[in-house]
């Protein structure tokens, strides 16, 4: 029943907008990996005669696909709604200069542009990363180079106390000593 085309087209008359463009990203998606699938080919036969030639298709590397994907994500078209005067229920997808144009089969889309996270929003509740701890020299989302959006950021050195050389004596007291340390802490600049 999916597949028959008067419910194909009933079921795209029901889609949101976002429902389309996530439908349309989703397709650049798997074009670029078909793109990148390769077609192996081994021949068999008797003194080098290909009397029987056996093919597959063989899975790109996910670096590869990953690496297209990037790059067609920074190119990404920013679009907007732009509703048909017979039907305002159905929607036209215009590039920003406000050319209508139908986007390529191979060109990545969106509605919003994602939220600065390097500032503070009120609407979306972010802080921002300003006065933010960050780690040094780490590959994750908290390496200061990546958190601090580029600002820079200064160490502090705090003292911290905690318990150490506990020993336990027979039943039921524990004694420790308090330690301390210094620790050296790195903040984004604000």
């Amino acid at each position: 029943k999916w597949f028959e085309p008067n419910s194909k087209r009933r079921k795209k008359r029901l889609m949101t907008s976002s429902d389309k463009l996530n439908l349309h990203n989703a397709n650049v998606g798997r074009r670029v990996y078909e793109d990148l699938t390769a077609l192996n080919c081994v021949c068999s036969g008797l003194s080098g005669s290909c009397a029987l030639r056996t093919c597959w298709k063989r899975h790109p590397d996910l670096r590869v696909v990953a690496a297209e994907l990037k790059k067609l994500y920074k190119k990404a078209r920013p679009v907007v709604l732009a509703t048909q005067t017979r039907n305002p229920t159905r929607y036209k997808i215009t590039t920003g200069s406000g050319r209508v144009r139908k986007l390529f089969k191979k060109e990545l889309a969106y509605f919003n542009r994602t939220p600065d996270l390097c500032e503070p929003d009120e609407i979306t509740g972010s802080l921002g990363t300003k006065k933010r701890e960050c780690k040094l020299r780490s590959n994750d989302a908290g390496d200061c180079r990546r958190l601090c959006c580029r600002r820079g950021f200064y160490d502090v050195t705090k003292e911290i106390t905690y318990t150490c050389n506990c020993q336990f004596h027979f039943c039921c007291r524990v004694t420790c000593q308090v330690c301390r340390r210094s620790e050296t802490l790195h903040i984004c600049n604000g």
